[in-house]
This record gives C-alpha cells, sequence and structure tokens, in this order.
C-alpha cells in the first residue's frame, strides 16, 4: 500500500477509467479498431501522462476522446454513450475540485475511500438519473435488467457481482441453460473447443474467478455462443446473430463488466463491508433523488404525449427541459450552500440533528441534498483526524506569515513536527515555511528550492492551501528563469 499522503494523480485515474472500461483488447477484439502499434501508443500515452509529461490538459483530453471512441465500436447505443461520456466528466469534475479545495493527511488509499464515500457516490446518483433523462435512454427501448442491477449484491456473506447478474439475465433471455447457450452444436467438432472455452470462460466469469475478461473478449464470447445458436436455430447454415438482442446485450455487458472492475478493487482494498455500505448509501440517495425528479419526469412525459409523436422531438424535449430542470436545481443548492455559510458549526449540527428543521430545510431546499447532509453528519468517521495534525497546522501557516518569523523558530517547528509524528502528514508545510522566510528577504535563489518541493508535495494534498503557494512558486520560477519549472505549473494546472 502507498503510505504517502495524498489524491490519486489524474494520470491514475485516466488509467483506471481505461481498465474499468476493459477497452484495451488481450486477445479478441473488433477487427479494424486496434493493432498492436496503435495500442502501443495509447499505452504509452497512458504511461506519460500518469507522469504528468507534456501537456497534461491535451493529453487528458485525447485519451478520454479516444476511451469514448473506443466505447462507440462496442456500445451501440448513441445515447447510452452520451450517459457514460458525461457522467465520467462530470465525476472528473468532482474530483479535480476535491484536489482544489479538499487537504487530506490520509494516504492514497484512506483519500480514496473518503472520495467515494462523501463525494463519489451522491455525484454518480445525479449524473446517472440526470444524463439517463438528458439523454432518454428509453427511447432505444432496450429490454434490459430492471432497477439496481448494476451494483453488487451481498448474499449469504458471498457478493453477487453485476457481471454474474448480466450473464444469467442474458441465458434466461434466451431461454437456454449456460451449457446449451454457450454449447449449442455440441456435434459440431469443429467448434467444440472453442465452445468449451467459451463455457469455461462464463462459468470463471460468473464465479468472479481470475482477471475480468477485456470488453472485447467478453463481448465476442457472447455474439459467438449467440451466432450458433442462430445457425441452429435457422439451418440456413449462416452465422447470423439477432441484431436486437446483440444490442441490448452489449449495452448490459459493458455496465456490468464496468461495475464489476470497480467493485472488485474496492473490495480487495476495503473489504465486503464497505462495498456493503456504499451500495446501500447509493440506493438511498438514487432513491430520494429520484423521488425528487417524480414531478419533473410525469409533467415532461404529459408533454411528449400531448403532440404528434416522433424520437427527434423527444430527445430535444428532454435535452432541452433536463438541462432547465438542472439549472434552477444548481440554483437552490447554491442557495442551501450560502445559507449553511452562515452559520457555526454548532448550529449546523443543531439543524441536521434536529427531525422538524430537517424538515423545514426540505420544504425550502428539496429532499436529496438535505438529506445528503443529514447523512454526512451521521456518517460514522472511517478515519480520525491525527492528533496534533490541526494544530501543527495552524502553527505552521502562522510561522509563514508571520514577517518575524526566525530561523530558529523555523528549524525548531520543523523538528517538532519530526516528533510529532505529524511531518509525513503535512510534507509541504516545512519547505513552505522556509521558502517564505528567504522569499520575504529577496534571496530568490535560495527561497526556489523549497518553493519546488513545497509544490511538488502540495499537488495531490494541501486542497485550497495551494494557491497562494502555486503563485509565489510561478513568480518565483520566473524570477530564477526557471523556464522547465514554469511549464511544470502550466502542465500541472490539470491536477489542481
Amino acid at each position: 500500500m502507498n503510505t504517502s499522503v495524498g489524491c490519486p494523480t489524474i494520470g491514475e485515474l485516466i488509467q483506471f477509467a481505461y481498465e474499468t472500461a476493459g477497452v484495451l483488447p488481450r486477445k479478441r477484439g473488433v477487427t479494424d479498431d486496434f493493432d498492436e502499434t496503435e495500442k502501443k501508443s495509447l499505452q504509452k500515452s497512458l504511461s506519460r501522462l500518469a507522469e504528468e509529461e507534456g501537456d497534461i490538459n491535451k493529453n487528458i483530453h485525447d485519451l478520454l476522446v479516444k476511451l469514448v471512441s473506443l466505447l462507440e465500436k462496442y456500445v451501440p447505443s448513441v445515447r447510452v454513450n452520451s450517459v457514460i461520456s458525461n457522467t465520467l466528466m462530470e465525476l472528473l469534475e468532482v474530483y479535480q475540485a476535491f484536489v482544489k479545495d479538499k487537504g487530506t493527511y490520509l494516504d492514497k488509499q484512506g483519500t480514496i475511500q473518503w472520495l467515494i464515500t462523501e463525494f463519489i457516490i451522491g455525484r454518480l446518483a445525479i449524473s446517472i438519473k440526470k444524463n439517463t433523462l438528458k439523454f432518454n435512454v428509453t427511447g432505444d427501448e432496450f429490454a434490459i435488467p430492471s432497477g439496481l442491477w448494476y451494483l453488487p449484491t451481498i448474499e449469504s456473506e458471498k457478493i453477487v457481482y453485476p457481471l454474474e447478474k448480466v450473464l444469467r439475465w442474458i441465458y434466461e433471455e434466451e431461454g437456454l441453460s449456460q451449457r446449451k447457450f454457450h454449447c449449442p452444436d455440441e456435434s459440431n467438432a469443429e467448434t467444440g473447443t472453442e465452445q468449451e472455452q467459451n463455457l469455461n470462460n462464463a462459468k470463471n466469469w460468473i464465479k468472479a474467478k481470475n482477471n475480468l475478461p477485456s470488453l472485447p473478449a467478453l463481448l465476442w464470447n457472447i455474439d459467438y455462443s449467440m451466432a450458433l445458436t442462430y445457425k441452429n436455430k435457422n439451418s440456413d447454415g449462416k452465422l447470423n446473430i439477432n441484431s436486437r438482442s446483440a444490442e441490448k446485450f452489449h449495452v448490459a455487458l459493458f455496465i456490468a463488466r464496468a461495475s464489476t472492475s470497480i467493485f472488485k478493487e474496492i473490495f480487495e482494498r476495503y473489504g465486503p463491508s464497505f462495498v456493503g455500505e456504499i451500495c446501500e448509501q447509493f440506493e438511498r440517495q438514487y432513491s430520494d433523488f429520484a423521488e425528487e425528479l417524480l414531478g419533473f419526469e410525469r409533467a415532461t412525459t404529459y408533454h411528449l404525449k400531448s403532440k404528434p409523436f416522433s424520437n427527434l422531438y423527444a430527445d430535444v424535449v428532454w435535452f432541452n427541459e433536463t438541462e432547465a430542470f438542472f439549472a434552477n436545481y444548481a440554483s437552490t443548492q447554491h442557495r442551501l450552500t450560502q445559507f449553511l455559510a452562515q452559520k457555526t458549526h454548532e448550529e449546523r449540527l443543531e439543524i441536521f440533528q434536529n427531525p422538524s428543521k430537517v424538515e423545514e430545510l426540505i420544504l425550502y431546499f428539496g429532499k436529496f441534498p438535505v438529506q445528503s447532509i443529514v447523512a454526512q453528519y451521521n456518517r460514522k468517521k472511517k478515519h480520525e483526524v491525527p492528533p496534533n495534525f490541526i494544530e501543527c497546522l495552524y502553527e505552521g501557516l502562522d510561522l509563514k506569515k508571520n514577517h518575524n518569523t526566525s530561523i530558529e523558530e523555523i528549524e525548531n517547528f520543523s523538528e517538532s513536527l519530526n516528533v510529532l509524528g505529524t511531518k509525513s502528514l503535512l510534507p509541504w508545510l516545512a519547505p513552505w515555511i522556509k521558502g517564505a522566510y528567504h522569499y520575504r528577504r529577496e534571496e530568490y535563489d535560495l527561497a526556489f528550492p523549497f518553493f519546488k518541493e513545497a509544490f511538488d508535495s502540495a499537488k495531490y494534498c494541501a486542497g485550497h492551501q495551494q494557491y497562494k503557494l502555486v503563485n509565489q512558486y510561478v513568480e518565483l520560477a520566473a524570477k530564477n528563469e526557471k523556464r522547465r519549472e514554469f511549464k511544470g505549473w502550466r502542465r500541472s494546472k490539470a491536477s489542481a
């Protein structure tokens, strides 16, 4: 486990997005979408972004565009792809705001857990519901599983992942046993080995054994089995499949594989109880949010029923009406934030622990945002603030601001961080104080190495404290003619 304090880097997140999507083929793939040269080039781009080399903003943009274009080859619904890409961008915005504003004293694993619980789950509940309406996914008329099938369920201490649910759903849709689905033509010696291999792979995927297949390999398995099934049914000797069935299966399989990939990672890092907790949290928040949108959905559906129907018109109406609704919703959330900002911590605590005052807030601001805050206050903290952390942070910031701070005081403070065990939790603070000391004396050449150390250490853990640090770092880079470091600051803006 990485014990250094901070968030995952933007490069690590983009790499994780590719792994979650499973679009990099290992064996099977769409024949014309990915040659080895292009695959290696993409992997090199991911590696460069992880190392924060080159133009980070351009690299992020190019890699996200490439990811979406790859998904379009495997997921046949324009509407579903729009939901995926928009949800991905909204989660990325949550991450970037988190890095900018929220400092952390946790290691990467602890910070990810905090990020998931307090920021990602709520945003995901909003984004999935919002984008599903905005891009009129029901217009595809796909008969995919109902309910929150894309979440795992825990049954008798066993986790049933979404990929297992969807595979079993496919067999049920086709009215076949698992064996009959994957081995529809067992008398055929030519394809017998391939069929048995497909069956064994599917059994392992259902048992969540080994690594997940790439998305191309997963879809190939299902498509090949379906083609053999329809060949036998039609008796025309042609390897065809029902395209409508294949489309809905592809959509469900992609979502199930991505969700399974994410939750397996969470299970391995944090255990089954945390998986259960965040699934319950998502179900609760999604339900509250869906309830809040019921009136809007009914009104929009009624409006469409009163007009001559066309898919294009319905798509335009859902897009525009959802945009308008959420612009108003964002304004309401902003008013709630402003209202709470005027209260002390104790006053906010009193409000959210008083059911009648909570109900008053719900009347003014809606159920979802209010209940989300109530849940935050009631949620048991998984990570306590380390002893002496707050005191050391504010003492250090006071020393940095004080023009009369002596070098002896700085050295004593730096040593106290070591003694109290907080130096590794605030790796950017002591070098920033030393840099500020030399900066005030116009010793820019002496100040710069300390500012560089502070800047490099602060990028993923200092939150809003890094604003002033970054400004001074840029100024010193210019004063010391450090062109490379100045470019490095520009590249780092994507992560901060």
